[in-house]
C-alpha cells in the first residue's frame, strides 16, 4: 500500500481543504478557520496529512504545536504538543498508519531540538485514548479528574508537562457560559453554576440534550 504524509503549510493550504476538520469549504465561516490557521502556522504550529493512493481524500491526519502555544490547560514548554491524531476510516485503522504519524512527530521534535513530545488522552468522545502512545514509549505524568491524563515522551531532561489547575475559578461563573479556547474555534468549555458541562466538540443535539438534563 503505498502512501505518502504531506506537510501543509499558508502556501499549500487551499489544495487540502480537509484540514479544515468538520466544516465544508462552502460554509460562510470557512475563512475564519482558514485565518486562523495561518497565524497558529507562524507560532509554528504543524498539520500533517497522510494519503493513499487511490484515496481522494486523506486517511490521516496530526497536529501539534509548541507547548507553549498549546490550547489544552497544560503548561507543556520545551515540548512538541499534538492537539489531534486520528485515522478516518475503520477500512485503514489499526494498519499502523497512525504510528507512522507519531514516529514522523518523535522525528520532527528531535531534528528541531524540543525535549520531546507531549499528548493528553481521555476516554472521552473527540479525545485519543492511550493506547498508541503507551506504545511508542509514552509515560502518564499527570491526571485530572475525571478521566484525561498527560503522556510525555522525553527526549533529553528538563521540566516535566504538567496540567493546570483552572478549579479555583469555576465558583466565579454563575448562569450559562460558553469559553472558547484561543486554538480551535471549534471547541468550547460549557459551563452552568460553576461546573463543567461540556469541554470537547459537541454537536447540537447533545447541546439540546444537555438542556434538558438541565432543566431550561
Amino acid at each position: 500500500m503505498t502512501f505518502q504524509i504531506v506537510s501543509i503549510n499558508q502556501d499549500n493550504l487551499e489544495d487540502h481543504p480537509q484540514v479544515i476538520c468538520f466544516i465544508n469549504p462552502k460554509h460562510s465561516a470557512y475563512h475564519l478557520k482558514m485565518d486562523w490557521l495561518g497565524d497558529r502556522f507562524r507560532e509554528g504550529m504543524r498539520i500533517k496529512m497522510l494519503y493513499i493512493d487511490g484515496e481522494k481524500r486523506p486517511v490521516g491526519f496530526i497536529e501539534y504545536t509548541p507547548g507553549e502555544y498549546c490550547w489544552r490547560a497544560v503548561s507543556a514548554k520545551g515540548y512538541l504538543f499534538i492537539h489531534c491524531i486520528w485515522i478516518s476510516s475503520n477500512k485503514y485503522k489499526q494498519k499502523g498508519f497512525a504510528s507512522l504519524m507519531l514516529e514522523d512527530c518523535l522525528k520532527d521534535a528531535e531534528d528541531n531540538g524540543f525535549s520531546g513530545v507531549a499528548a493528553m488522552t481521555s476516554s472521552g468522545s473527540f479525545m485519543a485514548d492511550h493506547t498508541l502512545f503507551l506504545k511508542h514509549g509514552f509515560r502518564v505524568v499527570d491526571h485530572h479528574e475525571p478521566d484525561d491524563d498527560l503522556l510525555i515522551k522525553a527526549l533529553k531532561d528538563g521540566p516535566l508537562p504538567r496540567f493546570i489547575e483552572g478549579k479555583e475559578s469555576l465558583p466565579n461563573y454563575r448562569g450559562w457560559h460558553i469559553l472558547f479556547s484561543r486554538q480551535c474555534p471549534w471547541v468550547a468549555r460549557f459551563i452552568r453554576d460553576g461546573r463543567i458541562l461540556a469541554d470537547r466538540y459537541f454537536s447540537e443535539t447533545r447541546f439540546r440534550n444537555i438542556l434538558k438534563k438541565e432543566g431550561v
